[in-house]
């Protein structure tokens, strides 16, 4: 096989039996191997994801004749399309309604109520929601919403024209629906609502009961949006509530309690929500994912906290990509994990990976959190170590400053916190990292820009190994760094060189020492190691 560069590209030939073939590598310029560092050039061989290979009897051939090398035309961003959606309901059930809508670029909103303005130019920034107090005292009334945008480069405009029409339940800030409720019911417990029906009559500040049973897919749509200081709430009435297909949140300002997702995911595109004490397992992909569409960092799903949630044993076909949770590609600010437990997924704990072309995600923030025995399932393992860590903070090379605090990793099938490549400031703290099948911490100097990194901070963590050796040390490049302990040849070691605390050790090997290679062993061990992290952590604190 020889690969050639031209003036204006590359080819690639290939000597088989048969002759030889040449091909034109469409889209790759000449110059492509110049834009980062136009002094260099670097060549080199690369294999896909989980593959080996050898290469022998390499050369490189220069020509003596200098290149006259055909510039590529220069990349350029194509600006998000205007995107400008309601995010009010077209069915009410009180006297009061507030019209809602958001824009991915600033502008200004007009609103008019059977043809009488009730808003002119309300200056409203991208991605915030311009809100509209008003009463509907009839059967229905009409609206017209228009945007101009005021950013430079995007004045465009829009306009949208909907009916919202006046029904009837017993109470709007509590309904209660069940899987055998009638769209036509007045949403009691004795009389409940569908779940369709009740999202759209739901009061701001109300709360959705959902009796015990197995409920359908459900998507929320931004249209069923609540407001800052009325989240809607949607919480499980009873102990047997479990949604077989899959939910999709595209709202904001909500409140979901209680519910099991099983055999089916869990996504997120919208912000300013809750997800509390819930369970989601057995998922065909990812069990409980965050990202955004393709419409603009302003309407990047943002604000979104995760609490006393648990993610298991979820496996795509492939049996490379299901995570616990994942909150990547396309993700704002401010999405935060609390006391969460991810386990027995075929592939991360938790993924924040980062997609080049994106540009970088927000910050998301992991605390209290346990990953434990990831890269296999309940029922399945995975052969080698090749995917299933614990914590996985980026990719591709973005710089984005993620948050450990206080958590766990224990047991996984690959490393127990990487940075994937981050090359941002990332903070890790209080984190106990044991028994992880390759590194368990492996936080890199970036092979990229490493400027953004500079406030790197790595504090208070512990990595330890009683039931599971490795050959590699851990690898930790950070600035700011302090009391920590490292593996290093078969050892916990401190920063200065000195063993892990008797006391501390013998803690960790009792924790340990309830994983008896059960799940349910593995469980008593994750959760006792946390006991000993957070004891241990309180106890930082308190000095």
């Amino acid at each position: 096989m020889t690969l050639s560069r031209n003036n204006s590209g590359f080819q690639v030939s290939v000597t088989t039996a048969d002759g030889e073939i040449v091909r034109d590598i469409d889209g790759a310029y000449a110059n492509i191997v110049q834009m980062i560092e136009p002094d260099y050039q670097y060549v080199g061989f690369a294999a896909a994801r989980n593959v080996k290979m050898h290469v022998t009897n390499a050369t490189l051939d220069i020509d003596a004749e200098a290149a006259q090398t055909v510039d590529a035309p220069r990349f350029v961003a194509t600006p998000a399309t205007l995107r400008v959606e309601m995010s009010s309901p077209t069915k009410t059930a009180q006297n009061e309604y507030t019209v809602q809508a958001r824009a991915n670029y600033s502008g200004v909103f007009s609103v008019i109520q059977d043809d009488q303005q009730i808003a002119v130019n309300k200056a409203v920034a991208a991605g915030d929601l311009l809100a509209v107090k008003t009463t509907i005292s009839g059967d229905s009334s009409d609206f017209v919403v228009s945007y101009t945008g005021t950013e430079s480069g995007m004045t465009g405009t829009s306009s949208k024209s909907f009916t919202v029409t006046r029904h009837t339940v017993a109470d709007p800030a509590a309904i209660y629906v069940s899987p055998e409720g009638s769209s036509t019911a007045q949403g009691t417990a004795s009389d409940p609502l569908t779940l369709k029906e009740a999202l759209q009559l739901v009061a701001p500040g109300g709360t959705i009961h959902l009796l015990d049973g197995e409920y359908a897919s459900v998507s929320l749509s931004q249209s069923v949006s609540g407001s800052e200081g009325a989240l809607k709430s949607l919480v499980a009435d009873g102990d047997d509530v479990v949604f077989t297909s899959r939910v999709s949140m595209d709202a904001n300002y909500w409140h979901f309690k209680g519910m099991e997702v099983a055999q089916a995911r869990l996504r997120i595109k919208g912000s300013h929500n809750i997800f509390e004490d819930m369970k989601v397992h057995d998922s065909p992909d990812t069990g409980f994912q965050i990202s955004s569409g393709d419409s603009g960092r302003a309407l990047w799903a943002s604000d979104n906290q995760v609490i006393n949630v648990e993610s298991y044993n979820n496996m795509d076909s492939s049996r490379i990509n299901a995570d616990g949770f994942a909150a990547k590609m396309r993700v704002g600010d401010g999405n935060t994990f609390i006391n969460c437990i991810s386990h027995h997924n075929i592939d991360d704990g938790w993924d924040l990976f980062n997609k080049v072309e994106d540009g970088e995600d927000g910050v998301v923030t992991i605390k209290d959190s346990v990953s434990y025995s990831n890269g296999r399932t309940l029922d399945d393992d995975n052969n080698g170590n090749t995917i299933g860590n614990g914590f996985k903070l980026g990719g591709e090379g973005l710089p984005v400053a993620h948050v450990l605090e206080n958590n766990v990793s224990y047991n996984n099938n690959m490393d127990g916190v990487t940075d994937n490549f981050n090359s941002g400031s990332l903070k890790i703290q209080h984190v106990l990292s044991v028994d992880n099948a390759r590194f368990n911490f492996l936080i890199r100097k970036s092979p990229y820009d490493d400027s953004a990194a500079s406030e790197r901070t790595f504090e208070h963590n512990v990595s330890a190994r009683v039931n599971r050796s490795s050959s590699y040390n851990d690898v930790v490049y950070a600035h700011h760094t302090s009391d920590n302990w490292l593996m290093e040849d078969g050892q916990s070691l401190s920063d200065s060189g000195e063993g892990l605390d008797q006391a501390l050790a013998a803690e960790i090997q009792a924790a340990v020492a309830h994983d008896d290679g059960t799940a349910e062993g593995q469980r008593q061990a994750a959760l006792a190691l946390k006991a000993l992290n957070d004891a241990r952590n309180n106890s930082y604190h308190s000095k």
